[in-house]
Parts: C-alpha cells; sequence; structure tokens
C-alpha cells in the first residue's frame, strides 16, 4: 500500500511539473535519483523517462 502511494505520487510529480529527476528524488527522500529510477522502473515497468514521455504524447 506503501508502494502504491509513492507511485502515484511520482506519477504526479512527473506529470504535473517539469521538475528533474533529481529533484523528485529530493521531494521523495530518495537517497539517490538511480535508486528512484530502479525503484520506480520495478514498480511499474517503464521507466521516468518513458513514463513521462508516454504521459506527454497522451496529452498531445
Amino acid at each position: 500500500m506503501i508502494h502504491r502511494q509513492v507511485i502515484l505520487e511520482v506519477k504526479a510529480l512527473l506529470n504535473l511539473s517539469a521538475i528533474s529527476v533529481n529533484e523528485i528524488a529530493i521531494k521523495m527522500n530518495f537517497d539517490d535519483p538511480s535508486y528512484l529510477s530502479r525503484y520506480f522502473k520495478r514498480e511499474t515497468g517503464l521507466s521516468l523517462s518513458a513514463y513521462r514521455q508516454q504521459q506527454y504524447s497522451r496529452n498531445l
């Protein structure tokens, strides 16, 4: 349940803002942006950039 909430928050930050992955990692209390990237990919099956690109494409 906690993992789901973290992923929802990361997705919201990726969708609603142009902040960098590094800034998202800091905001979400990850020690390292690469750890956030691995965590996100493990939970969703997508990289952060692939998810952001997918959402951008949908909004066009």
